[in-house]
């Protein structure tokens, strides 16, 4: 167990920062760096169980002394990152991006970040997140979480001190198979509850009972402690994957730390030599401020320059966050540390989050403070940042608008493409005296059969298959089905590699062909709507930034037919392909729509047409509808 302050930890948590920060600034080798927060893990709880029961065993434990200590170790650098970053905040962001900011500052503030992100479905590794300031603290959120539980826990377990090893791992051991089943079943689970991260925390916590017998053999503690820097390595080093998140690279970090510190509990060895030394030991203690720092200053540093940073401007960066975590560490952290009167901490600290929250809830309430900032940006950022139009509509749901004197119904299948073109259709299908019925889901393109291979949640996977073949059922079964449109971000399937098997190109056509087929077999018209074009970012955004800073927004507004059709044209020749071989089905392309010979436009009289990089605006969808009923008049007839 470890008793009074080592160096070595310090050094360790050097290793655990640095990899964190490279990764961030895409410094290679370091592809898997953010398992640094692994490592860090497995330190806090191998310090704090360490902690705990020293007291138990000694003077006694203090509920109100331990949270007072955590009070005292956390929220003063924390207050200060949040309340700069807010500052910041209101100088760089759009009014949409303020009032998210908002969100994750009361998150930060109450320790609930990673529920918040995982409820959002903020993927930690999806390209939006580079743009949130405060996506570190989900981290932190973990860890408090588990801090208001474990000292319970070990108070309750006081009287079965020598069980206490076996139950901490039966806890590890369950908490790690829910990681591993989770990694699979839903990676955004797995990467952000406590649940699946408490095992690490529990991996430190259980070297921290001294049940373990520590090596005292010279040459057993430096091959432990050697492999164990190994295994952090490889495991910051190696790519997870595609799932990038991978369970092996977390596994390797938590091990090989708590083999280094095992080895250490031992006596010294290289390793913690090494670790010991000034260079490491000064990283690490300044590692908490630096790992609050580095994050905004590099999202904000990004927004600033509205592109991506080199690796020099990376590490300038980092070279600034240096500077304000060594300025953090000496004026906030240490001192505020050595106060020991907890009657002012807690109360200083409520008011503190209280008026933090009060400053979020500004910034949500009063959607993002648009008066900042001049009028055409504030209307484009609520044009381009709405939600989609249309609805997500099962079979057992009646999504159906239009006419009620209207006997027959068109009907609209498909994903999120589907559901923002859906206010497009209302006004085709009126014209030929049609309802429109919704049937949406998202990213579960109308091809009921095969199976798209989704990594991010295979149970989605399983309810798209369910729900494409229940539509597909209901469709045949009806008798007031007069037309059927299909849309789907059908280029995503192939781009994203979302089909297992030899040939995907192959297995995608067939699929295409076969749910139209099986429809034109009813006699009902078949329209299949193509690829919308998709931008590199979101046009709404960029324009806003462009504008913010000055620059000329001109770059954000078109988009070369060439960049277009490399992205959307295979799939786009399937379906037309597929299209021309049913006498009863028609194929429209939203680029007849969008593009004219000077490219694809993301804006047209003064309104943005998509709501993000690939989806389309409510005035996307009505340019498309109308475009559609120019082009099909007349179409189906009777």
């Amino acid at each position: 167990m470890v008793r009074g302050h080592r160096n070595d930890i310090d050094g360790l948590r050097a290793v655990a920062i640095l990899p964190v920060l490279f990764y961030h600034a895409n410094v290679w080798p370091f592809a898997s760096g953010y398992v640094g927060v692994d490592i860090f893990f497995v330190i806090s709880g191998y310090l704090i169980t360490g902690l705990i029961l020293r007291e138990q065993d000694g003077s006694g434990f203090s509920l109100a002394g331990f949270y007072d200590r955590r009070i005292r170790r956390i929220l003063p650098a924390l207050g200060v990152v949040l309340l700069a970053a807010s500052v910041a905040a209101l100088f760089v962001l759009l009014p949409s991006e303020l009032r998210l900011f908002g969100k994750s500052l009361a998150s930060a503030v109450l320790f609930v970040a990673n529920i918040v992100y995982w409820l959002r479905g903020a993927a930690y590794f999806a390209p939006d997140a580079a743009q949130n300031p405060l996506l570190h603290v989900w981290s932190l959120s973990v860890e408090e979480q588990f801090y208001l539980f474990w000292p319970l826990i070990l108070i309750g377990l006081a009287r079965y001190r020598r069980a206490l090893p076996w139950i901490i791992a039966v806890l590890a051991a369950a908490s790690l198979a829910m990681a591993l089943l989770y990694a699979r079943a839903d990676p955004i689970v797995a990467f952000y509850l406590l649940p699946t991260r408490a095992w690490q925390l529990l991996c430190g916590a259980l070297l921290a009972t001294g049940r373990l017998a520590s090596p005292r053999n010279a040459v057993s503690r430096n091959a432990i402690a050697l492999s164990g820097l190994g295994l952090v390595l490889a495991a910051a080093t190696l790519s997870g994957g595609p799932a990038l998140y991978h369970p092996l690279n977390a596994l390797g970090a938590a091990l090989g730390t708590t083999a280094i510190l095992f080895a250490a509990d031992g006596g010294a060895n290289a390793v913690s030599a090494m670790l010991a030394t000034r260079v490491p030991v000064f990283i690490g203690r300044i590692s908490y401020s630096l790992y609050l720092w580095h994050w905004p200053a590099l999202v904000f540093a990004r927004l600033a320059l509205d592109r991506a940073l080199s690796t020099g401007e990376a590490l300038a960066v980092l070279a600034v966050a240096f500077v304000l975590s060594t300025l953090s560490w000496k004026f906030i952290e240490q001192p505020v540390r050595r106060r020991r009167d907890p009657s002012q901490s807690i109360p200083i600290a409520a008011a503190a989050s209280a008026a933090m929250l009060v400053l979020a809830g500004v910034f949500v309430l009063a959607h993002g403070l648009p008066g900042r900032l001049a009028p055409d940006i504030r209307a484009i950022d609520a044009e381009g940042t709405a939600p989609l139009a249309g609805r997500w509509c099962g079979v057992a749901d009646d999504c159906v608008t239009g006419d009620p004197a209207f006997t027959g119904e068109a009907v609209l299948w498909g994903d999120s493409h589907a559901r923002a073109l859906a206010p497009g259709l209302e006004g085709f299908a009126a014209a030929r005296r049609l309802r429109l019925r919704q049937y949406t889901q998202g990213a579960c393109p109308p091809l009921p059969d095969i199976d798209i291979d989704r990594r991010a949640s295979p149970a989605a996977a399983a309810r798209c298959k369910a729900f494409n073949r229940a539509v597909l059922d209901a469709i045949l079964r009806a008798r007031n089905v007069r037309l059927i449109v299909l849309e789907a971000r059908w280029e995503i399937i192939l781009s994203d590699n979302r089909l297992h098997g030899a040939d995907p190109a192959v297995q995608l056509a067939r699929a295409i062909d076969g749910v139209l087929a099986e429809l034109a077999a009813t006699g009902v018209p078949v329209l299949i709507v193509g690829n919308v074009p998709a931008f590199p970012y979101a046009p709404a955004i960029c324009y806003g930034h462009k504008r913010l800073f000055g620059r000329d927004p001109a770059p954000c507004m078109v988009l070369s037919n060439a960049a277009a059709v490399a992205e959307v044209g295979p799939t786009d020749a399937m379906i037309g392909d597929s299209a021309r071989r049913h006498a009863r089905v028609r194929a429209f392309f939203p680029a007849a729509a969008l593009c004219d010979p000077a490219g694809c436009h993301a804006f047209s009289a003064g309104h943005v047409l998509y709501a993000d990089d690939h989806h389309l605006s409510l005035a996307g969808a009505q340019r498309v509808g109308r475009a559609l009923e120019t082009m099909l008049r007349g179409w189906p007839q009777g």
